[in-house]
């Protein structure tokens, strides 16, 4: 298969309530759509997201990056094997030096092209058969009587796993928090704690004493300094995720980690989907759950991780996806389709290409 050309453009989406990140609040999300055709004819987008002070490129530097690589790759022939997903993408695409997010985009519109050709669904690209539909993972945020009023819809939504962050308001309060909505949960409903390194030790510890009894999957990143969070699981009890921790260290030390329950896979932030299976492979063999998350991506970015997680996960691991909740409005031409707190793929896919183009301006090559 040949492409004939790529397109690119900037979407710029209103958020329904401000995204705090690390060095700057959002009220909207920027990314890039490339739009690649191959030469009979058949188009595929990919989303490039970088997410501010997560991301090592900006925006600007990725549409820089972008157009190099459109105008590089007009006129090629893809390699084959590609949708092997192992080592192929990357060896194709080093000469042309792209960035993290632009990896990711290139590499989820190839493959949904490969799948178009050969007239199958994206997730059985994969070399044994995957998930059509995925759990997600719902967010809760906000003051604790908003936290409990949207797990409990959620919960009768039909969600079976919810995430609460932790660590920005008094550990008491925080910890009352937990209490409520583990006991609106039960056993019904996987509840994930993400504290994204908010503590030095001895506050994590009093945390986990303050919620001891309230059966957790698991707590990201409680630590500010990664080191100790394996000596923390041990002396808190508490079963713990990397996730900060794997953009820093997860090529090469992944090992100092083991007795890590999940894993929690970013591919935005890693560089696409090749070292995003690379990693959940290495996770995998150190007893851990690779988790597929999203970094408020477009509804097209979030296709291509649902259909990640199908490769991934072979049992029915929630995925982090429940960014897209967060937008006022959206790149497609109708929702996604989640029912039951599960997204459904094969609907998904169908979607995929459906993009409302007015909601887009073009911006290269």
């Amino acid at each position: 298969m040949k492409i004939a050309r790529i397109d690119i453009f900037r979407y710029d989406l209103p958020l329904k309530r401000p995204l705090v990140l690390r060095d700057c609040i959002c009220s909207s999300r920027s990314g890039l759509l490339l739009r690649v055709e191959n030469s009979a004819g058949a188009a595929a987008f990919g989303d490039a997201a970088p997410l501010p002070g997560f991301s090592r490129e900006n925006l600007d530097e990725t549409l820089q990056r972008a157009i190099h690589l459109a105008k590089a790759l007009e006129g090629a022939t893809l390699p084959e094997r590609l949708e092997l997903v192992t080592d192929h993408f990357e060896r194709w695409l080093l000469p042309f030096h792209p960035v993290a997010s632009l990896k990711f985009a290139i590499q989820s519109a190839v493959l949904a092209l490969l799948a178009h050709e050969h007239e199958i669904p994206a997730f059985d690209l994969a070399p044994h058969p995957r998930r059509t539909s995925i759990p997600i993972n719902g967010l809760l945020w906000g003051a604790r009587e908003a936290v409990l009023e949207r797990a409990e819809a959620l919960f009768y939504a039909g969600y079976t796993t919810l995430k609460l962050k932790v660590g920005q308001q008094t550990l008491d309060e925080d910890a009352e928090t937990v209490r409520k909505v583990s006991a609106l949960c039960g056993e019904r409903c996987s509840l994930r704690l993400d504290a994204n390194r908010a503590w030095d030790q001895p506050t994590a510890l009093a945390f986990a004493r303050a919620i001891e009894g309230c059966p957790l999957a698991y707590i990201e990143e409680p630590l500010r300094n990664p080191a100790h969070l394996i000596d923390f699981a041990g002396r808190s009890g508490l079963p713990v995720a990397l996730d900060e921790t794997i953009l820093e260290h997860g090529e090469y030390n992944l090992e100092k980690w083991r007795g890590a329950v999940a894993a929690v896979l970013k591919p935005t932030l890693l560089g696409g989907f090749e070292i995003t299976m690379y990693l959940a492979r290495k996770a995998m063999n150190l007893g851990m759950t690779p988790v597929v998350s999203a970094s408020f991506e477009s509804a097209v970015g979030i296709i291509a991780l649902a259909n990640l997680a199908s490769y991934i996960n072979e049992g029915d691991v929630a995925a982090g996806l429940d960014t897209y909740d967060w937008f006022v409005s959206d790149v497609l031409d109708a929702p996604l389709p989640v029912e039951n707190g599960r997204l459904d793929l094969a609907r998904a896919n169908a979607m995929a290409a459906r993009v409302n183009m007015a909601a887009l301006r073009r911006v290269g090559p």
